[in-house]
């Protein structure tokens, strides 16, 4: 990645196994630098397990117009292990606006991430040029 990415990481909860990943991938791609605030973003990304407990926190998610959404892992994606018996998908489906790409795995190695996330740069840069 040519010029710093910022990336924001929203945990609504996960084992950390998707996190560790991140740790990993921002040694793989010197580019990428984490910030705290929403509006300061290129890229947000999701892990952990939507719930009702924190699902006022995760609608608090509010990325300026244009920056891609990522879903990290199995638990970010479909709640994982943790679905709800009546498969109430569409409740994970809402949260963050429009999702712009998903990395699967429990954890996905952050090669995949790193993938990932230079695909949606591309994009992002073919849409201005």
């Amino acid at each position: 990645m040519a010029k710093a990415v910022k990336v924001r990481v929203v945990n609504l909860g996960s084992c950390n196994g998707c996190e560790l990943e991140m740790l990993d991938l921002l040694h793989l791609e010197p580019g990428l630098r984490l910030c705290e605030r929403d509006e300061e973003a290129d890229v947000i990304i999701l892990t952990g397990v939507l719930t009702e407990a924190n699902r006022a926190r995760a609608e608090r998610v509010r990325p300026r117009s244009g920056v891609p959404v990522l879903r990290v892992g199995s638990c970010g994606i479909s709640q994982g292990l943790f679905l709800p018996p009546d498969g109430a998908l569409d409740r994970v489906a809402a949260l963050g606006g429009c999702v712009s790409g998903l990395v699967l795995g429990c954890p996905p190695p952050s090669t995949e991430i790193a993938e990932t996330l230079r695909a949606l740069e591309k994009e992002r840069k073919s849409a201005y040029t």
